[in-house]
């Protein structure tokens, strides 16, 4: 087949064809291919690694999820239930009425005032000894409770008002402290149990307390 002859760059005239653009440097090569079209591949092969990648994720994680709850499951219906214990009252520092009072001791003893005065200073160093008091009521009502009553006390009757002058709290059953009203005078027969420290008005007050056995209002 022959070529139109085309004149080259000196003028002459050749039988070979001129390039087509695009075309192929060697015979039988196909044409390069654009640089956008390879840009597109490349961007739509990494997409779809990508949803295989993110597909595998998720699906990794529902079977570990899964396997987490199957497993609290079991354990829950196999773990035997557990019974609340009932809540434990707290001790209060100030016995009550409830509780079992001692035997009646034998004899009281009737004491001088120095050492009255020195019992009081150290309560807890006379613990269980028993003793005749006297005094008047300085406060029985609700805050007090009907089981105990603060007093002034001595070792001996006061010959005028006023005379006692130790700040005592006293605690018997109900029954055994009768019909008192604060200011009533009183003699009783007690057993010195502790030092005793309450709330009042100026603070925390320290004073001794006296277990009462029999009470006469005079």
């Amino acid at each position: 087949m022959a070529y139109p002859r085309h004149p080259d760059e000196a003028g002459n005239s050749s039988s070979h064809p001129s390039p087509v653009p695009g075309a192929a440097a060697y015979p039988g090569m196909p044409p390069p291919r654009s640089r956008k079209n390879q840009n597109a591949v490349l961007w739509i092969v990494g997409a779809v690694v990508c949803l295989l990648l993110l597909c595998c994720g998720i699906g990794v994680g529902g079977v570990l999820l899964y396997s987490l709850r199957s497993n609290q499951v079991a354990e829950s219906a196999t773990s035997p239930p557990t019974t609340p214990q009932a809540p434990t009252a707290t001790p209060t520092s100030t016995p009550t009425s409830s509780a079992a009072a001692p035997a009646l001791p034998g004899t009281f003893e009737t004491i001088t005032e120095r050492q009255w005065r020195r019992m009081a200073e150290r309560p807890d160093d006379h613990t269980g000894r028993t003793l005749v008091v006297y005094g008047q009521i300085t406060q029985f009502d609700d805050a007090t409770g009907k089981d105990r009553f603060l007093a002034l006390v001595g070792a001996r009757r006061a010959t005028d008002e006023g005379g006692y002058d130790t700040n005592t709290m006293l605690y018997g059953d109900p029954k055994v402290l009768g019909d008192i009203a604060a200011d009533d005078e009183f003699q009783a027969e007690v057993t010195v149990l502790k030092a005793y420290t309450y709330q009042s008005l100026v603070g925390p007050t320290r004073v001794p307390l006296l277990l009462v056995h029999s009470l006469r209002v005079l």
